[in-house]
């Protein structure tokens, strides 16, 4: 099933009159893909994101974003990842009909990455996607176009885990008082209507940027009898 996740990206592209940020992604206007691909003029995607699926670290976020750029890729789209490195592994990778550019440290590539594409080296996209996994890569101040961020819960007490003192209170003060600032206008696409409440809440992104998505379920899983 495509992920209704597409819609918001694609439809977003089409006339500033034709997309409204104040709509429920469940009122966006839906359709085959083809066609909403063909009428949104996108060809090519770049995604910024923190670990590539490869990554020992990798979880869920990785692998919604992977479902998600297959999806995109089958229906002839052009995606690029950009990720960090992935260690003893190739810098670039291909799969699923798509490319992973995995180059930078662990917290590097949210200053590498960004430099890419300030530097133009994907060369020219159509739309930018970042996952936002609590370090943004600040993606409203690097394109003028189509720009979406996936972003599925708050950080909160993780940082404490991922960071020591002073960093981690540094790191939380940053994703809640100064990053929210440059998404004011910046479609979010989160999993759950409780995810969403939190970013409203404790990020204070507004609520008519929020758009919630829920990822159903993996093909793999089936009901017992």
């Amino acid at each position: 099933m495509d992920n209704s996740a597409t819609y918001l990206l694609l439809n977003s592209t089409l006339t500033e009159s034709n997309y409204d940020s104040s709509m429920s992604l469940n009122r966006l206007p839906e359709g085959n893909l083809d066609s909403l691909i063909e009428k949104s003029g996108i060809n090519n995607v770049l995604i910024l994101q923190w670990r590539d699926l490869e990554d020992v670290d990798a979880g869920g976020s990785e692998i919604h974003s992977h479902n998600i750029a297959e999806i995109w890729a089958s229906k002839g789209l052009e995606i690029n990842f950009r990720t960090s490195a992935v260690s003893n592994s190739s810098k670039s990778i291909s799969r699923s009909g798509y490319t992973s550019v995995r180059s930078g440290g662990r917290f590097g590539v949210f200053i590498t990455a960004p430099a890419d594409v300030i530097r133009r080296r994907f060369g020219k996209f159509d739309a930018l996607v970042e996952v936002w996994n609590g370090v943004p890569f600040m993606t409203p101040l690097l394109t003028t176009g189509p720009n979406m961020a996936f972003l599925h819960h708050q950080h909160g007490p993780l940082w404490d885990v991922a960071l020591p003192v002073p960093l981690a209170g540094l790191g939380r003060f940053f994703e809640r008082k100064i990053a929210p600032n440059f998404y004011r206008s910046t479609p979010i696409v989160t999993l759950s209507n409780s995810s969403s409440s939190e970013l409203s809440s404790v990020l204070g992104l507004r609520k008519e940027i929020i758009h919630v998505v829920e990822p159903g379920i993996s093909s793999a899983f089936r009901f017992s009898s």
